[in-house]
C-alpha cells in the first residue's frame, strides 16, 4: 500500500510541475538547441551529475534549480537521494531513456530524480539569462494596466491547475489505490503531455512514474509542501496585484473627479469675474456720464446767459429781438418741448478739503437727545462715510486719513469731558459698531456683499482698502462697550444687596410684633424698586432712543444682572445675620420678578443663557432652604453648588444662623461637608477668585460684535439742517 502511496505522489508532483512549466513556457521557443551543443554536453556528462528540485522563483512560479552532487555522499537538499555514475540520462522529451540500475545493494535509496549531464547547468543559466532579459523588457513596456491584467490571469490558471491536481491527489491518497485510479491518473498526464508543445516539452522536469515511486515518505513529504509553498505564493503576489490595480483605479477615479469639480469652479469664477467686472465698468461709466451731464449742464447755463445778453444787445441796435425774428419766420412744425432728467445721486458728500475738521467737529458734537430723533439710527456715521466715499472717488489718500483720523480722535475727546454721561456712550458706540458695518458692507469683500442690493455693490469703495481703520474703530468701540457697561454697573451696585436680599415680596414672612426698621438711607422696597426702573430705563435707552443689535443688548444685560448677583452674593458671605431661612425666600422672590422681566423683553432677551448670570445668588438661596443635618443631604448641596467656589460654600454654612434649635447647622456637619469639597475640582465660574468667598464685581463677560448690514441706500439719506452742514453737498 506505501508503495501505491508514492505512485499517487508521483502523479500529483508530475502533474503540478508539467502546469507550471506550460505557463512558464521558459521562453523555449526563443532558445532551441543546436546538434553542437548536444554532443558537447555528452562531452561533459561523465565529469558531474545533476538533480532538478523543483522551487519558487522570484515572480511566484516554480522553476527548476540544478544542484551538482558527488557520487560519494547523499544529496544535502533532499534526504534520502543517492546518486551514482550509472544513473540514467534524460532523452529530448524529458523523460528517462534507459532503465539503468540505481544504487548498489549496499545503498537502501528510496528514489531518484532523473539526472542529466553538466551541459543542463549551462542551458538552465542561459534560460534565466534570457528569461531576466524578458523580464526587463516586460518592465519597461508601458501599458501597466495589461502586464498587471495578464499576470493576474497567469496567476489565476496556476492556482486553479494547482488546485485541481491537489484535489485529484489528494483524493487519490485517502483511500487505498486501484487500477481505475492509477490510470485515471496517468490519462491526466497524457493529456497534459500532449497539450504541451513540443516547444515547451523540454522544459518538463526529468521525473518519471517509476522513479517517484521509489521515493521515501519523507522525500514526497518535502515536494508535497514545496509545492504547497507555490501555491501559497502565487496566492498571495495574486491578492497583491489585485489590490494594487484597485488602488490604481480608485486613485485614477478621484482624480477624474478633482478634475470635474476644479473644471466646475474654473467657469464659476470666469463667470463671476466677468460679472463683476461688468459691474464696475457699468458703475464707472455711469459716474463719468454724470459727470459730464453736470459740465454740459454748467455749460448750457453759461450759454444761455450769453444769448441772453446778446439778445439784449441786438434789442438795443435795431429793436428787435431773437424771439421776433423766430416769431416772423414761417415755422408751423410744433417744436416738442425737451425736460430734463433729474441727475441721480451718488451716495457721496462733497465737501472743501480745507474744511475736514470743520465737518469732523459737526458729525462729533451731535447731543444724543438730537440723535435720538434723527431720520436714521447712526445717522452721523452715515454722513461721515458718505464722505469717506468722496475722498475715495477722488482717490485722494491723504484726505481720507485726515478725515478717519481726526473723527476717532474727536469721539475720544468727547467721551473724555466731563460732562459725557451714559448716553453718550450708547449714541457713540451704536455709530461706531455703524462704521465699522459700513466699511465692512461697502469694501467689496464677497462675504459681506451676500445681502447688498445692486445699487449698494455699485456705491462700493474703489480706490482704498480701510481693513487698518476698522481695526481702530473696533478696538474703540470695545473701549466704549467697557465704560458703557460700567457707567450702568455704578448705577445699580450700591441698591443690589438691598433689592435682592433684603426686600420683602412676600409679606408676612417676619415673625409677629417684629417692629419695623428705621433706615437712614433708602429703605429695600425703595432700592427694589430703583433697580427695576433703572432696568427699564437702561433697555428703552439702548433699544428705542439708540437702537443697538439686541444680541449687544443681551450681552449688556447680562452683564448688569451678574453685577445684582456678584453684590449680592458678597453681601451674603460678610454679613451672618442676613444667612437664614427666611432670607433664602426673599431672594428667591425677588429673583422672580428679575425673571418676569426677562420674560417681558423675550424678544430681545430670547434664550436661557442671559439667566445664568444671576446662577450664583441662586444657589445661595437654595443652600439656605435647603435640609443640613444627615450626611446624605451633602450630595444635594454639592450637587446643587455649580456656580459656588469650595470656600462660598463652607463661608455660607459657617454663616447660617437657624430661626429653630433643629435647624441648626452643627460642626460636625461642616467638616463632613469641607471633607467632601476637598475630593471637588473648583468650577470655572466667571468671577471666582481662587481662594478666595469674594465675587470680583470688575469681571466683563468677553463682548462679540456682529456684524449687521444696512438695508439703508446712500443715496436716500438726507442732511438734517440741525447738523449746520451748509458747506458741504450731497453729489
Amino acid at each position: 500500500m506505501s508503495r501505491e502511496r508514492c505512485f499517487a505522489h508521483c502523479f500529483f508532483v508530475f502533474i503540478s510541475v508539467a502546469l507550471l512549466s506550460r505557463i512558464e513556457g521558459r521562453q523555449a521557443r526563443s532558445l532551441q538547441r543546436t546538434p553542437s551543443d548536444v554532443s558537447n554536453d555528452s562531452d561533459n556528462s561523465a565529469t558531474a551529475s545533476t538533480v532538478f528540485v523543483p522551487e519558487i522563483g522570484d515572480d511566484g512560479y516554480s522553476t527548476q534549480r540544478s544542484k551538482a552532487t558527488s557520487r560519494r555522499g547523499a544529496h544535502n537538499g533532499w534526504p534520502g537521494f543517492h546518486l551514482d555514475s550509472t544513473s540514467p540520462k534524460p532523452g529530448m522529451d524529458g523523460f528517462v531513456e534507459d532503465d539503468g540500475v540505481v544504487g548498489d545493494a549496499n545503498h537502501s535509496a528510496d528514489g531518484l530524480f532523473t539526472c542529466i549531464d553538466a551541459a543542463g547547468m549551462d542551458e538552465v543559466q542561459v534560460l534565466r539569462e534570457q528569461n531576466s532579459i524578458l523580464k526587463h523588457q516586460l518592465e519597461m513596456r508601458p501599458a501597466v494596466d495589461e502586464i498587471v491584467s495578464e499576470k493576474i490571469k497567469r496567476h489565476l490558471e496556476v492556482n486553479l491547475a494547482l488546485r485541481s491536481s491537489l484535489a485529484r491527489c489528494q483524493s487519490a491518497l485517502s483511500g487505498p489505490l486501484d487500477e481505475a485510479k492509477m490510470d485515471e491518473l496517468r490519462a491526466s498526464l497524457a493529456i497534459l503531455t500532449e497539450q504541451t508543445t513540443d516547444d515547451l516539452a523540454t522544459s518538463i522536469p526529468n521525473v518519471t512514474v517509476d522513479d517517484v515511486g521509489t521515493l521515501d515518505p519523507t522525500s514526497l513529504n518535502q515536494l508535497f509542501l514545496s509545492l504547497r509553498e507555490a501555491l501559497a505564493i502565487q496566492a498571495t503576489e495574486t491578492r497583491q496585484l489585485m489590490t494594487g490595480r484597485n488602488v490604481l483605479s480608485e486613485r485614477y477615479t478621484q482624480l477624474m473627479k478633482e478634475n470635474d469639480c476644479l473644471k466646475i469652479m474654473l467657469a464659476n469664477l470666469s463667470k463671476s469675474s466677468n460679472l463683476r467686472d461688468g459691474l464696475s465698468r457699468l458703475a464707472e461709466d455711469t459716474t463719468k456720464t454724470m459727470i459730464a451731464n453736470e459740465t454740459l449742464l454748467k455749460e448750457n447755463k453759461g450759454l444761455k446767459k450769453k444769448v441772453h445778453q446778446l439778445e439784449k444787445a441786438l434789442g438795443q441796435r435795431d429793436g428787435t429781438s431773437a424771439v421776433n425774428i423766430l416769431n416772423d419766420a414761417d415755422l408751423e412744425d410744433d417744436v416738442p418741448l425737451i425736460q430734463h432728467l433729474k441727475a441721480g445721486h451718488m451716495g457721496m458728500i462733497e465737501y472743501p478739503q480745507s474744511a475736514t475738521e470743520h465737518l469732523v467737529r459737526c458729525l462729533t458734537s451731535v447731543p444724543p437727545e438730537l440723535a435720538s430723533t434723527l431720520n436714521y439710527p447712526g445717522l452721523p456715521a452715515y454722513l461721515l462715510f458718505m464722505a469717506v466715499r468722496y475722498t475715495d472717488q477722488i482717490n485722494n489718500e491723504k484726505a481720507v486719513k485726515e478725515l478717519l483720523s481726526g473723527a476717532k480722535n474727536a469721539i475720544q475727546n468727547v467721551l473724555k469731558n466731563k460732562k459725557a454721561g451714559m448716553e453718550h456712550f450708547a449714541m457713540w458706540l451704536l455709530n461706531g459698531l455703524r462704521l465699522v458695518d459700513l466699511m465692512k458692507q461697502y469694501s467689496g469683500d464677497e462675504k459681506y456683499q451676500r445681502v447688498n442690493t445692486l445699487k449698494q455693490n455699485q456705491h462700493a469703495l474703489r480706490q482704498f482698502d480701510l481693513s487698518a481703520f476698522r481695526q481702530q474703530y473696533d478696538d474703540l468701540c470695545v473701549s466704549i462697550y467697557r465704560s458703557l457697561v460700567t457707567f450702568m454697573q455704578r448705577e445699580l451696585k450700591d441698591d443690589a444687596a438691598k433689592a435682592i436680599i433684603e426686600h420683602e415680596s412676600v409679606l408676612g414672612l417676619k415673625e409677629p410684633g417684629t417692629l419695623p426698621r428705621r433706615w437712614r438711607t433708602k429703605s429695600p422696597a425703595e432700592c427694589f424698586t430703583s433697580t427695576m426702573t433703572k432696568l427699564n430705563q437702561f433697555f428703552r435707552m439702548v433699544t428705542q432712543d439708540h437702537a443697538l443689535d439686541p444680541s449687544l443688548v443681551r450681552q449688556i444685560f447680562k452683564q448688569l444682572l451678574y453685577c445684582l448677583s456678584a453684590n449680592s452674593v458678597n453681601f451674603l458671605m460678610q454679613s451672618q445675620k442676613t444667612c437664614t431661612f427666611v432670607v433664602g425666600i426673599q431672594i428667591r422672590a425677588n429673583l422672580s420678578q428679575i425673571h418676569e422681566f426677562v420674560r417681558l423683553h423675550s424678544a430681545t432677551f430670547h434664550g436661557d443663557d442671559i439667566m445664568q448670570a444671576l446662577a450664583a445668588i441662586t444657589e445661595c438661596a437654595h443652600i439656605f432652604q435647603a435640609r443640613k443635618a444627615k450626611e446624605e443631604d451633602i450630595d444635594g448641596i454639592i450637587s446643587m453648588s455649580k456656580f459656588l467656589s469650595n470656600a462660598q460654600i463652607i463661608k455660607l454654612l459657617q454663616n447660617y444662623s437657624p430661626a429653630e434649635a433643629y435647624d441648626a447647622v452643627t460642626p460636625e456637619f461642616v467638616q463632613k461637608i469641607q471633607t467632601r469639597l476637598q475630593d471637588r475640582p473648583e468650577p470655572t465660574a466667571p468671577g471666582l477668585q481662587p481662594g478666595s468667598y469674594i465675587l470680583s464685581t470688575d469681571y466683563v463677560y468677553p463682548v462679540v460684535f456682529p456684524y449687521t448690514p444696512s438695508n439703508v441706500e446712500l443715496d436716500t439719506i438726507q442732511i438734517p439742517k440741525s447738523l449746520h452742514m451748509e458747506f458741504v453737498k450731497k453729489i
